[in-house]
């Protein structure tokens, strides 16, 4: 599928910077919706990062497409029932060890271990959905533990986070309001002026 103008999200980060408070709970959900229709047909994308989702603004709402399914598998249920079917057992196709993108792997793909859970796919999900609100990949912290690097500079920037995604909903909350108010306010001003142009007439009359 080809879509015309969009960009992948690393792309999007880099010249749009972070995503607001409401783009980034439609991409999350979006992405959410998408994993949970693959993973009922049985298939784990094990690389998502967001080098591999396409941005695309169409009017007010934007929109997330997942791609580069490469490294995907299939779940153990679908692979038993092929293996069934076939009579063999195919390690090469379903077997191996996932290892996907170093810096979004999360922890039991870079353990040298078979990867075939839904859980995989959500760990990467979260960790997109904060990267896209943050500029920050959450699944650094666990790699600097494994590189034996203090994790106190992650948490510093944890928290950094978190204090500007408090203030960005406020704002929206702040604004949703304000909007709200200036609406009963412009509805109460055109009652009245249809009330006294009512009077006036009658008067008239």
């Amino acid at each position: 599928e080809y879509i015309e103008g969009a960009i992948d999200g690393e792309a999007w980060l880099e010249t749009q910077g972070p995503l607001d408070f409401q783009d980034g709970q439609q991409i999350a959900l979006q992405i959410a919706h998408c994993l949970q229709r693959t993973h009922e047909q049985g298939i784990y994308h094990l690389d998502l990062k967001p080098a591999n989702l396409l941005l695309k603004r169409e009017q007010d709402r934007l929109i997330v497409k997942i791609i580069d399914f490469g490294l995907a598998r299939i779940a153990p249920s679908l692979r038993d029932k092929t293996e069934q079917r076939s009579g063999t057992r195919s390690l090469t196709a379903f077997g191996q060890a996932i290892f996907g993108t170093w810096e979004y792997a999360p922890p039991e793909q870079q353990g040298n271990k078979p990867v075939s859970t839904p859980k995989s796919d959500g760990i990467a999900e979260d960790d997109k959905a904060w990267q896209t609100a943050c500029e920050q990949n959450t699944l650094e912290a666990y790699q600097a533990y494994l590189k034996g690097n203090t994790l106190k500079r992650h948490l510093e920037k944890a928290k950094a986070c978190l204090q500007a995604l408090e203030k960005e909903k406020q704002t929206q909350l702040r604004r949703e309001a304000e909007r709200k108010q200036k609406a009963e306010q412009q509805e109460q001003a055109e009652r009245k002026t249809t009330t006294d142009k009512f009077f006036q007439f009658e008067e008239l009359i």
